[in-house]
């Protein structure tokens, strides 16, 4: 069965096809919605792309999203590909996730600066400017390797996603 290749389906139409996409989604418990866009849909990525951005269309993407995340959540997916799963749908996880690393990097820093201190108001440190741009340095390098790791799994977790 052929269908026309449009990505400007009307606001009612969009509807239509996010209910459908949920109820499918909840007989058919995929793994991703790829499953249902591209195979049983036969829509292509961009118009996919698309659909995601339309207002009628993006609260039953989250729906689906929802429903897709109980077997990431419960166990039934296993725990790495779950937790890929969940970093990159879950914003606000990966969000949180992000702010923890970037915290305890700060705390670090934190903690050393006040071991400098305390130990150059005893006299037992080479002046103690050296050793704070010295953790400065180390910091700033800190973020760097945190940063092209957070740029590395954006990148791994789209082209597994591309696959899927």
């Amino acid at each position: 069965m052929s269908r026309p290749r449009t990505v400007s389906l009307e606001p009612d139409e969009m509807i239509i096809l996010g209910e459908e996409m949920v109820a499918w989604v909840k007989q058919n418990k995929p793994m991703h919605l790829k499953q249902w866009y591209s195979i049983e849909k036969q829509f292509t990525r961009s118009e996919w792309d698309t659909f995601k951005r339309r207002d009628e269309f993006i609260i039953y993407y989250e729906q689906a999203l929802s429903v897709i995340s109980i077997g990431y959540l419960d166990g039934t997916i296993a725990p790495a590909i779950a937790q890929r799963f969940l970093r990159y749908y879950f914003h606000d996880l990966r969000q949180q996730e992000d702010q923890d690393a970037q915290d305890k990097i700060d705390r670090e820093l934190a903690l050393k600066l006040k071991i400098i201190e305390c130990e150059s108001k005893s006299g037992n440190l080479v002046p103690p400017r050296d050793q704070i741009v010295t953790l400065e340095n180390e910091s700033m390098t800190l973020r760097h390797e945190l940063q092209k790791a957070q740029d590395k799994i954006t990148a791994l977790e789209a082209s597994q996603n591309d696959k899927i």
